[in-house]
């Protein structure tokens, strides 16, 4: 796996089916914590998580929870610059990995579930997109997101793998070369599509269902593996919530929640 400078060999992981480390409390025991509890989050996981955050107001009597979605690049130079925030996920390690490096996140990380791509078309499918293969052909519409975003990345890579697995030499050249755009965050691809603003475009599987879109598989010999990894903010504003809200994730209950939205369960990773 690329890893940004400055990175370490290895970050801290613990994943969600695993007990979690002293100081990750359980929701509902004890005090519940009070104030507000601030989570920057990759926009793909918009659905699950505001549906875990009225879980936990309903749980936690008096704490507001704000949520601000973004690509996950984007959120971690947001921590890098000093934002007030309590946690934060994203759907690439390797930003939590910079962030730890960089002495920002307090105890271990957690990898609480992991998705896939899928690549999507408008329904009526204009561009006649039936496989990877179709990407490049001459005068098709191709959204991608910017090379530093996980949705940029991810896509990229099943490009790569697509030609090197048996696909036709310069495929990968030939189909960044119909790119019309390069977007932030998967929520900027989903809305353009659905816009009829191009022919196709890499999100993720979990986008699908709420999208509207038809979807185009990949087969999972050359499809990424994202992991999607949540950690506490150093000097959070609220740490106590930001515990609760790191266990939430982790929980069963939690679980049920992203394979409702289409991920997958966090496979074990050990060290």
């Amino acid at each position: 796996m690329h890893r940004i400078p400055g990175a370490p060999a290895r970050a801290v992981i613990f994943v969600a089916a695993v007990t979690l480390a002293p100081g990750f409390a359980a929701t509902g025991c004890g005090s519940p914590p009070r104030g507000t509890l601030t989570i920057l989050a990759a926009a793909s996981l918009a659905g699950p998580f505001e549906e875990l955050a009225d879980t936990l107001r309903a749980r936690q009597s008096g704490l507001g929870v704000r949520l601000s979605f973004a690509g996950s690049h984007q959120l971690a130079l947001q921590v890098e610059q000093g934002a007030l925030a309590d946690v934060v996920a994203v759907a690439d390690p390797r930003w939590i990995e910079r962030l730890a490096a960089r002495g920002l996140l307090s105890e271990g990380s957690i990898a609480f579930a992991e998705n896939r791509l899928v690549l999507a078309t408008p329904v009526a499918n204009p561009g006649r997109v039936w496989s990877l293969a179709d990407l490049s052909r001459p005068g098709l519409r191709l959204l991608i997101g910017t090379a530093e975003s996980p949705i940029g990345r991810y896509a990229r890579e099943v490009l790569a793998r697509h030609e090197a697995a048996g696909g036709p030499s310069g495929f990968t050249e030939r189909a960044l070369g119909n790119v019309v755009s390069e977007e932030q965050d998967v929520s900027a691809i989903v809305a353009r599509l659905r816009l009829g603003e191009a022919d196709a475009g890499f999100v993720y599987r979990s986008d699908l269902p709420p999208s509207g879109l038809r979807g185009v598989g990949i087969p999972d010999s050359i499809n990424a593996r994202v992991r999607c990894v949540a950690a506490a903010i150093a000097h959070a504003p609220n740490p106590a919530a930001a515990r609760d809200w790191l266990h939430l994730l982790a929980s069963p209950a939690g679980r049920r929640v992203f394979e409702r939205h289409g991920f997958d369960p966090a496979a074990l990773q050990r060290p």
